[in-house]
């Protein structure tokens, strides 16, 4: 199903949503449709409780929506939001890094690395997973993927292969 909408946007994603909210705009206050599919990669940190009470009321409300969010089940936000199903991602999510950018980085640090004596050769880059975009960082935090809505045989079959799904009982 097509992505209606992303209020965390990013001009790096790969999420491709017909309607992308970027800062200055606050995805937080803005209208979330009820029909069809919202993807949120909220950000972490405190503002996770809003997010999240944000996301269960959509939910609540019937709309259908798909959160990347840290895999910290824990915590209170993680109760708030309450996922029906969510994905454990296995391994780290890396970041994704303009081109560019990372290649600028890597000279740096390997300039650093002679200035201490210490000469580093300049890696190749890592294959790009989108045009300009590579795999930079990993997080240093699991992750999960988390799905509220009337298709979970679908979440399923499209994120069994990213690590184990797990579903709420009542």
């Amino acid at each position: 199903a097509p992505i209606v909408l992303d209020p965390c946007g990013n001009p790096l994603s790969v999420v491709r949503a017909q309607r992308q909210i970027l800062l200055p705009e606050c995805g937080l206050a803005a209208s979330w449709p009820l029909v069809g599919l919202v993807f949120i990669n909220p950000p972490y940190g405190s503002a996770l409780a809003e997010w999240s009470e944000r996301m269960r009321a959509h939910a609540a409300a019937g709309g259908e929506l798909v959160a990347l969010v840290p895999a910290r089940t824990d915590t209170g936000w993680w109760r708030v939001l309450d996922p029906a199903l969510w994905c454990a991602w296995a391994g780290r999510l890396r970041f994704l890094q303009a081109l560019e950018d990372w290649q600028k980085g890597e000279i740096k640090r390997a300039a650093a690395a002679a200035s201490k004596g210490k000469p580093r050769r300049v890696r190749a880059a890592p294959p790009e997973v989108a045009p300009g975009l590579v795999a930079g960082d990993a997080a240093p935090f699991p992750v999960a993927v988390c799905y509220h809505g009337p298709r979970p045989a679908e979440f399923s079959r499209a994120f069994w292969s990213s690590g184990p799904i797990y579903q709420r009982l009542r």
